[in-house]
């Protein structure tokens, strides 16, 4: 793995969303980080239609297991409907969540999530914040990932 400006060390008691295009090294990030959380990848097709099909199961997992305080989601794009979860048990649990999404072109919910204020801070890999982001400082191009918390 490449030695990351990204320090999310920092950000371990807090929830957050790292997003960016596929293949940057976010999942390898947050797996070198988080290897002793409950892990939820959307890119399983198991998972995938469990969640999709009753994203209520997070939240009874988490009520079912209290020893769970952290909560690594991978593709969260794939199951938008699992955010209203999220900000329900940001809001009731003892429980944090590293969010980790790709951009795609046909996606908002995730995005549109993190601009609302849902999920703070943000975290992108990408040199640059989407154009009605513009107002705030541009992140350097020169590493990869990179973040910028959100105001």
């Amino acid at each position: 793995m490449f030695k990351r400006k990204l320090n999310l060390e920092e950000e371990k008691d807090e929830t957050f969303l790292l997003w960016g295009p596929r293949q940057t090294g976010k999942t390898t990030l947050l797996k070198s980080l988080f290897k002793d959380s409950y892990w939820i990848d959307l890119l399983k097709s198991d998972q995938y239609r469990r969640f999709m099909q009753a994203p209520n199961e997070l939240r009874e997992i988490i009520q079912a297991n209290p020893s769970i305080k952290h909560v690594v989601i991978d593709e969260i794009q794939k199951v938008p409907e699992l955010l209203d979860e999220i900000h329900r048990l940001m809001e009731n649990a003892d429980v944090c969540f590293s969010l980790c999404g790709s951009s795609t072109r046909k996606n908002g919910s995730a995005r549109s999530a993190q601009e609302s204020g849902t999920f703070n801070p943000f975290f992108s890999v990408v040199p640059g914040l989407p154009e009605n982001r513009r107002q705030q400082p541009k992140l350097p191009s020169n590493c990869l990932p990179h973040y910028e918390k959100s105001v």
